[in-house]
């Protein structure tokens, strides 16, 4: 969505759904609070995603989004980058944390330009699976989206 107060409206229209707003999109929209305080940073910015089971199909400009998940030792981060570099793939985001459900591992949140069908993509992707990192696509969307 492109603002809270557009999730709020979709969420008041289509049943089944949640998002993130604060209390005067609750109010103003009648809305039910599932949860409060989720947030856990106090700089927290909000991105805008929606989930779903569908696969969505190649535009001519598209971004994908990966969970990779290393052993926090020197060198990871590296391992999983280089096949980028390699395939001329660009990293639009990249964001690190320590992996809640394995200790000692970081996980890698990233989004490349590209869809995930793409070719040299797909070679990245098992170039990094190779290299004993775990690796999730969350998706391939429109860029723009």
């Amino acid at each position: 969505m492109n603002s809270s107060a557009e999730a709020a409206q979709f969420a008041k229209k289509n049943k089944n759904t949640l998002c993130i707003v604060n209390n005067l999109a609750i109010k103003k929209y009648k809305l039910f609070c599932q949860e409060k305080n989720i947030e856990d940073a106090l700089n927290n910015q909000t991105r805008f995603l929606i989930i779903g089971n569908e696969s969505i199909g190649r535009t001519s400009k598209d971004k994908t989004s990966f969970l990779v998940q290393t052993k926090n030792m020197p060198g990871s981060l590296l391992k999983i980058l280089k096949p980028f570099e390699k395939k001329n793939i660009n990293l639009n985001k990249i964001e690190t944390r320590p992996s809640r459900t394995l200790s000692n591992s970081h996980d890698f949140f990233i989004d490349t330009e590209g869809h995930q069908d793409d070719a040299k993509l797909k070679l990245a992707i098992k170039e990094i699976q190779s290299a004993g990192a775990s690796l999730r696509i969350l998706g391939s969307y429109p860029e723009d989206s």
